[in-house]
């Protein structure tokens, strides 16, 4: 008699094997270099993929922040480097308001015997602003492992990717890739990702939905294997792919 197949409870995603972004979690695994039907094997037989390792160092995640990306869940190191973003777009914001409300009080103080005391007006108002600032880092911080990641279809084009790298493009900057989804969402990634991307090769991008600098950081992303989106002229003719 054959003995039954144990299953693993359901978590909180439904079944134990699939993940929020309706991608069977054994694939997810088994898609990874190191990792073949759930067992780990000897990494030296397992053939590099050079176009995900590229993707990898030039975003700054590893594989286990895409499994863990998968499954819907932010890594400590993700978290980490959200908190930098965080606070290089607030603290710029709490010293000059620091250093300006402590030099309107020093020039207040030696002109209080002529002036009065008006001066504490703009000092207690603009002390308030950056107390303001300093608590809305330390929340947006706190409710960083809360927030829910998304999952996102990204490709570009020949042209749309050869203007990009050029610096021509409406898109491009000399700082970060910025990527424009459908519902109007903005993204960005080190500038490098232009020149590993493969142009009409579909990708899938993870990230949460907090702005930092008006768009959300890419935290992972990894190209949909066989996935290429296919162009048609408007005579219905297929468009030479480039």
């Amino acid at each position: 008699m054959m003995p039954s197949r144990k299953t693993a409870p359901d978590d909180q995603w439904g079944t134990a094997r699939d993940d929020p972004f309706g991608i069977p979690l054994d694939a997810a695994l088994n898609d990874q270099p190191g990792v073949f039907n759930n067992n780990l094997i000897d990494p030296l037989d397992v053939p590099i993929d050079e176009h995900r390792v590229k993707l990898e160092i030039v975003i700054g995640f590893s594989t286990h922040d895409l499994l863990e990306n998968k499954r819907g869940r932010l890594t400590a190191a993700q978290i980490a480097r959200l908190e930098y973003d965080l606070r290089w777009q607030y603290w710029p914001v709490i010293g000059a308001l620091s250093v300006i409300t402590f030099l309107v009080g020093v020039s207040g103080t030696l002109m209080a015997s002529a002036n009065g005391m008006g001066f504490m007006t703009p000092v207690i108002v603009l002390m308030g602003l950056a107390l303001y600032a300093a608590y809305q880092l330390r929340k947006k911080r706190e409710q960083l492992p809360a927030y829910r990641l998304l999952a996102a279809p990204l490709r570009l084009g020949r042209m749309s990717l050869t203007m990009r790298r050029l610096n021509i493009s409406d898109e491009s900057s000399l700082a970060r890739a910025n990527f424009k989804l459908d519902d109007g969402t903005r993204l960005f990634a080190p500038r490098q990702i232009y020149g590993v991307l493969h142009a009409n090769q579909d990708y899938r991008a993870f990230y949460i939905p907090l702005r930092t600098w008006g768009a959300a950081r890419i935290l992972s992303l990894e190209p949909i294997p066989g996935a290429k989106t296919k162009q048609k002229a408007k005579t219905g003719l297929k468009r030479k792919r480039w």
